[in-house]
């Protein structure tokens, strides 16, 4: 690093001999250079630890919906930052018409397409700047479209069908208003709420469900409320209870590989449940509020 002296303020002129030749000779480092390849793993490294994007479900050019990673905490960081990307410029995808465009620092974005490992790197305008195929573990066989095995549109598509699902049930945050009822009474409108977002992501959505239904049941007793109260597993105006859900998924193969087998469990058709039924419980928490109450899901097992 060269400091800014002066050659008037240097006296002997050996130093001023000596700072006219560093001044115009000296090799820059290259590794500070800007290229389009370094930008895009910076985008990358950014989108990896929970840096803000838009995601656009694009067919055909056409834009069918669009999300923000704004609850990052449902899925933790972006899995993409684990694969390798290797410049692919003579590329052209000829595939399918369903592409994902996310969209990153100074409205440039990134967009990937259907059954492929391909990403491409884009001016906001839509010039291109790079692509790239990324490999890696899970990526296939790591060709561009893959034999078989997950591709980077997956990957992709299962993130944004996850914020999709958080965007549904958190704009707004589900709060039942306090309209008198008991907490119980609430707490089976919250899971009302809960479940029914399944049915209003779009179609295409893996968590999409043609049906659902909610049941709130194994309230505990005020004695029993207290007592968790005590041990540190509530806090004070919050209740406990159990949730199950009820739910036929449009997707139901692609539905059941996100969940282990012992979490989501077939359901036997009767008493109103259609064929194809799925269930899954929850411990769960009614917290009070002004104006009304919320839930929280604090996971499996007993309390």
């Amino acid at each position: 690093m060269l400091s800014c002296y002066s050659v008037n303020g240097v006296t002997s002129a050996e130093d001023k001999a000596l700072l006219r030749a560093a001044l115009t000779s000296f090799t820059p480092d290259e590794s500070l250079r800007y290229t389009p390849e370094r930008a895009f793993q910076y985008e990358i490294d950014c989108l990896a630890h929970g840096t803000w994007t838009k995601l656009t479900l694009l067919d055909g050019g056409q834009a069918l919906g669009a999300c923000e990673n704004r609850f990052a905490e449902e899925n933790g960081q972006w899995a993409l930052g684990q694969y390798t990307y290797t410049p692919w410029e003579n590329a052209v995808y000829a595939g399918g018409d369903k592409a994902i465009r996310l969209t990153v620092s100074d409205g440039c974005y990134l967009e990937v397409y259907e059954d492929s490992n391909l990403i491409s790197y884009c001016r906001s305008d839509g010039s291109l700047l790079g692509r790239y195929m990324a490999s890696g573990a899970g990526l296939g066989d790591g060709s561009i479209v893959p034999v078989e095995g997950t591709s980077l549109y997956g990957v992709v598509r299962e993130w944004y069908d996850v914020l999709e699902l958080a965007d549904v049930r958190r704009a707004p945050v589900i709060l039942i208003a306090d309209e008198g009822q008991s907490w119980q009474e609430a707490a089976q409108s919250w899971a009302d709420t809960y479940w029914s977002a399944l049915t209003r992501v779009s179609e295409d959505n893996v968590y999409h469900c043609r049906f659902v239904r909610a049941k709130a049941y194994s309230f505990l007793s005020e004695e029993g409320n207290e007592q968790m109260r005590r041990l540190g597993k509530l806090g004070e105006g919050e209740y406990g209870f159990y949730m199950n859900g009820y739910f036929v998924p449009t997707h139901p193969e692609e539905l059941t590989a996100r969940y282990d087998e012992n979490e989501m469990q077939p359901v036997e058709a009767g008493d109103g449940l259609p064929a194809g039924t799925y269930t899954m419980f929850y411990r769960c928490r009614l917290i009070e509020a002004d104006g009304g109450w919320y839930g929280e899901i604090l996971g499996n097992g007993s309390w």
